[in-house]
């Protein structure tokens, strides 16, 4: 079950990374700078219309909180992993655990 949850958490941590990064890189300080600008220029004024500053930060924040939430979830399920191998006399090794 943990490794499941851990492949599952591990895969949304990932992919909510590289949703950040694309929002981000859409965004514009200004009208003529920028990475936006080089990558596709006014693809998300296009898009969003006059609201594309409130869009995409809005965005920004929900993927950075759901980034954070994930991060957390994902480091509580290793250490209960853990300890879980641990109460059932277990040792811990780089390779995965060894019964005693």
């Amino acid at each position: 079950m943990y490794n499941f949850l851990i492949f599952f958490l591990t895969f949304i941590l990932v992919g909510t990374s590289g949703f950040i990064i694309l929002v981000i890189l859409m965004q514009r300080p200004s009208s003529n700078a920028g990475l936006g600008s080089a990558l596709g220029g006014g693809v998300a004024e296009s898009a969003f219309g006059g609201e594309t500053t409130k869009v995409l930060t809005k965005w920004t924040i929900y993927g950075i909180a759901i980034f954070f939430i994930t991060a957390m979830l994902l480091s509580m399920t290793y250490v209960s992993r853990k300890n879980r191998s641990l109460e059932k006399g277990e040792l811990p090794t780089f390779e995965g655990t060894v019964k005693k």
